[in-house]
């Protein structure tokens, strides 16, 4: 089911829970047949009319849901989409996919703020089985053209970012030279950084296996925390979201510099 950060499934327990107490406290003053006036079909059939109205709105929900979840199979079997979200909840959407990797990581983002200072242990732990690609904005590039930082800034709505790409560059870049020199870890990490107008962040799962996966998120104009954000699969279609996304990160990766 396709979702917002407003929970689908907790609205409708809210919803079904109002319906019912409602219910419960009207009916202890009126027969529910009675609301349809005397000689109505609803007093025909009596206590059937209880029935009725306590099945109403789970059928309703029902025929909604069902209904959605034709809407949501055709768009997962054609384009490898499952599901369309926003919000402030990134994290939890990048480290449930990290966590089903078995062949390949890959990371795509901007400043990597929020990874080069929480995600250590767990990205230590991912790298026991498999190798890991780092991809982020080069703070040369907003060190070194003031212009361009500072519409970053802007773009971005963060005072001062170059400041905290470069905090966050220098603690990835020592924590892969610090792991690669592990002789015991054989699954290496690599770090690359681009000098382009970054457009999206990206986590992307074993893209040459048949479970690969892709979370990910793009970067409108001042979107502070809620940021369209798709989680998508790979699938054998000619119009695969997955197939598409790998491309542009190969050529993103390709063009990239090599730090570790």
């Amino acid at each position: 089911m396709f979702t917002t950060d407003d929970n689908w499934f907790k609205k409708t327990i809210v919803f079904l829970s109002l319906y019912y107490v409602i219910y419960g406290i009207i009916s202890q003053f009126i027969e529910p047949f009675s609301w349809f006036g005397e000689n109505s079909l609803l007093e025909s059939v009596g206590p059937w009319a209880n029935i009725v109205l306590l099945l109403l709105p789970a059928i309703i929900l029902a025929i909604y849901y069902f209904t959605n979840i034709q809407k949501d199979q055709a768009l997962e079997k054609n384009y490898g989409l499952l599901s369309v979200s926003t919000g402030a909840n990134r994290i939890d959407a990048f480290q449930k996919i990290s966590k089903k990797a078995k062949r390949k990581l890959v990371i795509v983002g901007v400043g990597m703020t929020n990874l080069s200072r929480y995600a250590r242990d767990r990205l230590s732990e991912i790298g026991k089985h498999t190798p890991i690609e780092f991809l982020m904005i080069d703070p040369e590039l907003l060190e070194s053209n003031q212009e361009f930082a500072d519409m970053l800034d802007r773009f971005r709505d963060i005072t001062d970012y170059r400041q905290s790409v470069r905090h966050s560059f220098d603690l990835l870049k020592a924590f892969c030279e610090e792991w690669n020199n592990e002789p015991n870890n054989h699954h290496k990490m690599s770090l690359k950084v681009y000098s382009t107008i970054p457009f999206m962040s990206m986590i992307l799962i074993d893209p040459e296996e048949p479970a690969g996966e892709a979370v990910v998120e793009f970067i409108p104009y001042k979107a502070g925390e809620y940021r369209p954000r798709l989680h998508i699969k790979k699938i054998i279609a000619k119009d695969s979201l997955f197939d598409q996304f790998e491309k542009y990160y190969i050529k993103f990766w390709v063009s990239a510099k090599r730090i570790v």
